[in-house]
């Protein structure tokens, strides 16, 4: 990839760590302790935005996904465990197999 597409993503990524963390991207922050300034750019250029945008863009740039886990780690299916009354037609209770209320 190009250094300027590069360039780019980290400043966007920058921006979106900078926006959830509560912050506008495009504030101007000058940090002083004492006589020495330890900060003087906008809020997205803070390093530990870019430090964030880094990690992500190492992260999406990555040949392969990380290994996530195993799906049998989660507990429950994923499926809403609600009423049952609304049930489409055909379908069935995956403990028993039996046909759920208003199916033909």
């Amino acid at each position: 990839m190009e250094k300027v597409d590069r360039s780019a993503d980290i400043e966007t990524l920058a921006r979106m760590a900078a926006r959830l963390a509560g912050r506008d991207p495009d504030e101007y922050l000058k940090m002083t302790l004492g006589e020495v300034t330890a900060f003087d750019d906008y809020i997205w250029r803070y390093p530990d935005f870019l430090n964030r945008a880094e990690a992500a863009y190492a992260l999406l740039d990555a040949p392969v996904a990380p290994d996530l886990g195993s799906l049998s780690d989660c507990q429950g299916d994923g499926r809403d465990q609600g009423d049952d009354s609304g049930s489409a037609a055909g379908e069935s209770d995956p403990a028993s197999g039996e046909r759920l209320a208003g199916s033909r």
